[in-house]
């Protein structure tokens, strides 16, 4: 997508969220913090695409073209979406490493989130309320969770992904909630798949992309005339052709090594492939072949 019309699709999603409430907005605004709008940034903070590819080149546009404006733009709003306040309870939109203060009716309460998400999904907050106050805290149930059950302080929790999970009881300072979300690999269907000119490569092929949690992997391409054409999977690709591998020095959480037609390649976050390098190809859907 253009990284300005992404940044307004944010600025959507974020009125949407707090005229509806409903998790799926704040779904919307986890996938575009944690793929789009990184992988959109330049390693240097200043450099930005105009189009992001899933098939294609990472190209950088001019330092001062209105892409450059719109995603900085974008980098600022997505902080205070993190959080935000129902009546007399707090809900928790995007799980990231952070700290708040908000007031769910009458009491100042600071929120604390340990955590490695997007990579882990682990997740510790702490309470600390100005006094022991009754109030809800509903945590977002991913929509990318696979099932309904997550574990909330060691016990199992069944809850419809792409909801919230509400928890009500009196607060004392220092109170923690623990959760764990599984994230196991997840394999993205698709009839259509853009060439690195933003164009379709057709309409008919099926496609498949690879995501473990939150994040969307993709893997480098060679500069190659043949760098254009998708790489390809059997019909019977499943979760199952990507093994968890470590991460290579200095990457963050875990690369996947997938099973193609012709070979193994690995895969890493989309956001960080080719590490964000200017004129890098890299593949995200893949073909289906017989």
């Amino acid at each position: 997508s253009e990284t300005c019309a992404m940044m307004e699709w944010l600025r959507l999603t974020i009125e949407l969220l707090r005229m509806t409430g409903a998790a799926a907005y704040a779904g919307q605004i986890e996938r575009i913090a944690y793929n789009a709008l990184p992988g959109a940034q330049f390693p240097d903070g200043f450099g930005w695409t105009y189009h992001s590819v899933m098939n294609g080149t990472r190209t950088r546009t001019g330092e001062f073209a209105c892409c450059s404006s719109s995603g900085a733009m974008a980098w600022e709003e997505i902080p205070r979406t993190l959080y935000a306040t129902a009546g007399r309870g707090v809900c928790v939109n995007v799980y990231a490493p952070s700290a708040a203060t908000l007031d769910p009716g009458g009491c100042a309460v600071r929120i604390e989130q340990e955590t490695a998400y997007p990579f882990d999904g682990k997740v510790k907050l702490t309470v600390h309320p100005e006094r022991a106050t009754r109030f809800s805290l509903a945590l977002r149930v991913p929509e990318w969770l696979e099932g309904s059950a997550f574990t909330l302080d060691g016990g199992k929790v069944n809850a419809a992904p792409g909801t919230y999970h509400t928890v009500s009881r009196v607060w004392r300072k220092g109170d923690t909630v623990t959760i764990e979300f599984p994230m196991p690999v997840r394999i993205a269907v698709q009839t259509r798949a853009y060439n690195e000119k933003g164009w379709y490569l057709d309409g008919e092929t099926e496609y498949r992309a690879v995501h473990k949690g939150p994040l969307l992997y993709a893997t480098r391409r060679r500069d190659t005339p043949e760098r254009q054409n998708p790489l390809a999977v059997s019909a019977g690709f499943s979760p199952s052709d990507a093994k968890a591998v470590p991460a290579r020095r200095g990457g963050a959480g875990t690369a996947l090594r997938v099973a193609l037609r012709n070979g193994a390649r690995t895969f890493v976050p989309y956001y960080a492939v080719c590490g964000r390098e200017n004129g890098t190809h890299h593949v995200v859907w893949m073909k289906v072949e017989e």
